[in-house]
């Protein structure tokens, strides 16, 4: 299980080129956020939009992929004023990560949880 927190951060990958969520996604981490979300309300969630430069139209691929994790936290329950969204298309590419050693694209949609002060 991943584990819930305040000031943690988590991804949710997507194939390059996509905006569609994973069954992997679905089960593991949304529940996780919104689940953790429930019993802690008092913490606000920050979404945070991101492609590839090598992905056709990044700034809008990032916003779907955004707004498709923003609806669906919202179907399992948070509610709406306690996510603040952004989306910064390529502009911002995280670190390079691996999975299984290879190397993945900046596809993914970061969610940090932070206190509401």
């Amino acid at each position: 299980m991943i584990p819930w927190g305040k000031d943690s951060t988590y991804y949710v990958l997507f194939k390059p080129g996509s905006s569609v969520l994973s069954n992997d996604m679905l089960a593991k981490v949304l529940p996780v956020v919104a689940d953790g979300h429930r019993q802690q309300p008092d913490v606000q969630i920050l979404l945070e939009g991101h492609a590839d430069e090598s992905e056709p139209d990044p700034t809008r691929l990032a916003d779907h992929r955004v707004q498709t994790v923003r609806k669906k936290l919202i179907e399992m329950g948070v509610k709406r004023d306690a996510m603040v969204v952004r989306s910064f298309g390529a502009e911002r590419p995280q670190e390079p990560r691996a999975h299984d050693g290879i190397p993945l694209p900046n596809a993914w949609v970061v969610i940090r949880v932070v206190r509401d002060e």
